[in-house]
């Protein structure tokens, strides 16, 4: 992906002190309880999120806007009937992945208001709405990037989220094991256990 920040580090034969080191599976929030009880996870899913909605948002702009250009006779894909049905069903998967992110967070938000920290079920819904835009979004861009022909890969918008898009879909952020737990959370076969990372594990 183009600038993302994200990088792998090590650090070998180097002193560390404990209070510089950060137990990711396990810290306990210290502060704003409510809204860290999300754990480095929730607050991740945050950045993931929003990333896939607006990648998924720019590639249905941009095919809609390739296909503006390209019309005025027959055999161009802005006279398609197939392209403008099957970009507006994309344009509806993305709606409502959209709205299940929309209220999935505002759900969060209430709660965090209220006072009270992150339910099992609600990290699970961060983990599903997340999953789905992305999915949705890969669809989208697999749509799109087909759509486009021969100009999808020249150097550009289309190309670019195209890539972006196939890198995301494979972050381990949101691995198929991860959506497993959380369908298992909300069908109630592991309702009485919780989240630490990524994992579903049994209350200790």
């Amino acid at each position: 992906m183009a600038a993302p920040g994200s990088i792998d580090y090590a650090a070998e034969d180097v002193f560390i002190a404990d209070d510089l080191v950060f137990p990711i599976l396990t810290a306990p929030p210290l502060r704003q309880k409510e809204f860290f009880s999300l754990g480095v996870v929730g607050l991740a899913a945050i950045g993931h999120t929003g990333w896939a909605l607006g990648a998924g948002r720019r590639m249905l702009d941009e095919i809609a806007k390739f296909a503006r250009s390209k019309s005025g006779r027959a055999g161009l894909i802005g006279e398609s009937e197939k392209f403008w049905h099957d970009y507006g069903r994309a344009e509806a998967r993305y709606r409502a992945a959209r709205a299940f992110v929309f209220e999935t967070w505002r759900d969060v938000e209430a709660t965090v208001e209220a006072g009270n920290r992150m339910s099992t079920r609600q990290i699970s819904l961060v983990h599903l709405a997340k999953s789905e835009i992305h999915e949705v979004g890969v669809d989208i861009c697999n749509f799109a990037y087909r759509a486009g022909g021969g100009a999808s890969l020249r150097a550009g918008v289309i190309q670019r989220t195209f890539r972006e898009m196939m890198v995301a879909a494979n972050h381990f952020t949101i691995a198929p094991s991860i959506v497993t737990s959380a369908g298992r959370d909300i069908g109630g076969m592991w309702s009485d256990r919780v989240w630490q990372f990524y994992d579903l594990i049994e209350k200790k």
